[in-house]
């Protein structure tokens, strides 16, 4: 077994990594690693120190004249009604803070699978909430964090060592 913080590969090339065997801080610098490759993102960074108010993300980039934000979640498991917290941890500071930031995007980024029928059902709900205030709502989970992570060998040299 991998110590918190180390990810091995799974004996299964085709199954993601456990992300969620990472250290949290770490998992979210790598998603900051990712996130200043998204198509016309720049300068991304992570989004106040810890134990700062944070207002329901990790990291930000700039992003088409505004930003680009990121919620990581570097657990095994994902319960019932913490996407919908998750989502309103940054839906209710919408009008007091990230409208004025020109949000356009949030992404929330979770180490967890989120193929089960709920999870599915959760995402729906969440990106016609963020859809009603004008922002593009996307989910990383293990899947998609392993195909952005396929043409990234600096970022998987600096995250993953054991690949």
């Amino acid at each position: 077994m991998t110590k918190r913080g180390g990810v091995r590969p799974s004996v299964n090339r085709a199954e993601p990594p456990d992300f969620h065997r990472m250290d949290a801080r770490r998992f979210e610098q790598m998603t900051c690693s990712l996130l200043d490759k998204v198509k016309d993102a720049s300068e991304a960074d992570l989004y106040a120190p810890t134990r700062q108010r944070q207002y329901g993300i990790d990291a930000w980039a700039r992003y088409r004249g505004g930003r680009i934000v990121a919620s990581c979640k570097c657990q095994a498991k994902v319960r019932k009604g913490e996407v919908a917290q998750w989502t309103a941890d940054f839906l209710d500071h919408w009008e007091s803070h990230w409208r004025a930031e020109g949000v356009k995007h949030f992404i929330l980024v979770v180490a967890a699978p989120m193929h089960s029928q709920q999870r599915i059902d959760d995402i729906a709900t969440a990106r016609a909430a963020f859809a009603a205030v004008g922002v593009e709502f996307e989910i990383w989970s293990p899947v998609q964090l392993q195909e952005r992570l396929r043409d990234q060998p600096g970022i998987v040299s600096q995250y993953l060592e054991q690949y």
